[in-house]
This record gives C-alpha cells, structure tokens and sequence, in this order.
C-alpha cells in the first residue's frame, strides 16, 4: 500500500527524463540559480533528476529537503549513501528556502490539505514553483489555495511531462491523474530586475 510505503507517485524514466529537461532549460533561460524539493520525502525524486540532469550535461542540481525525516521502513531504499538513502536535507519549508534561496521549487505530492505555495510565492529569489500530484481537487495540498493562480503569477500545466507519470491509483481505466504544474512569476513582478 502507498501509506505503508511512502510511495505516490512512481517516477517513471521518461517523465524525469523530461522533468529534467525542463527545468535545465528554465533554469538557464533564467540566468541558473538554486533549485530546491521541499516535502521530499525519501528523495528519490531529487536524486534521479540530479542524475539525469548530469547526463544531460547540465550544470544545474537539485537539493532535497524534507523535514518529516520518518519515511515508511522501505521508502529510504536508494542508492547514494552509506546507508542505502538518498541525500536529504533535514529541514523544514521555510528553513530550506530561507537557506538555499532558490529560484526554483520542486514539491511532489504536498501533504493533503497543507499549502506551502504562500511561501514559495514569499521568497523573493523564487522565479518559479513546479508541483507534482493530483491536482484541483484536493488530494494534494489545499483545493482553494495550493493549485490556485495568483496575481503575479502564471500557471501552466505541463502536459508534455504529465502524460508520463504514474501514480498510485493508475490503472488501465483509471490513468493520468497526477500531473505537473508551473507556477512562474510574471516578468512585471520580477524582483531580479
């Protein structure tokens, strides 16, 4: 079961493959900058776009942050330490943007009826928020805030990468109900300039 394992979303190769893409190109369009998964939970999703980002030949890593520090006995299986874990930073929402002030944001999966968007719409490095999960109707975040537009800000559904995620419910009848979405902040409210 997804609760026992900590696992919602299973990252496929071809969605991190173009979640990798995307953000390398955004993040040179917007001149580089650091880039942050608050709520990472196992960091698995940081750890395979790092990878992918490296064979691509992008200069640009993402940071996994995840204060909850208690995953599921087999969601820590990984690769990268010692001690068969990804890397995460202990560290809560605002502790890892107040540190690292990021330009970009990654959170897959934020806890049902929780929002951290205000904060990363707060941060004043922050160029733009990508969210992953079952979006507008609840299940991840809060409904009325978490997958809102806001003034300042542009949101874009990410189809392109969407179509090749698959999360725990997903069956043949049943399919494409996690997604990704941008959240970028409008030129006119850029605080770089």
């Amino acid at each position: 079961c997804c609760e026992d394992t900590g696992r919602y979303e299973f990252l496929t190769k071809e969605f991190i493959d173009r979640l990798a893409a995307y953000v390398h190109e955004r993040m040179q369009a917007e001149g580089g900058g650091k880039i942050v998964e608050v709520g990472a939970g196992s960091g698995a999703l940081s750890y395979f776009l790092n990878q992918s980002l490296g064979a691509m030949g992008s200069p640009h890593r993402c940071v996994a942050s995840d204060a909850d520090f208690r995953p599921a006995p087999r969601q820590r299986l990984g690769v990268s330490a010692k001690d068969g874990a990804y890397p995460v930073e202990p560290l809560d929402v605002q502790a890892a943007l107040a540190k690292h002030e990021p330009a970009m944001v990654l959170c897959a999966w934020m806890p049902m009826d929780m929002d951290w968007s205000a904060d990363f719409r707060a941060t004043p490095t922050l160029k733009e928020y990508i969210l992953v999960g079952e979006a507008d109707f609840g299940a991840c975040g809060n409904l009325d805030t978490t997958w809102a537009t806001f003034p300042g800000w542009t949101r874009t559904d990410l189809h392109d990468l969407s179509r090749y995620q698959l999360q725990r419910y997903d069956s043949e009848f049943y399919a494409g109900n996690s997604v990704t979405v941008s959240f970028r902040r409008d030129a006119a409210l850029d605080l770089f300039d």
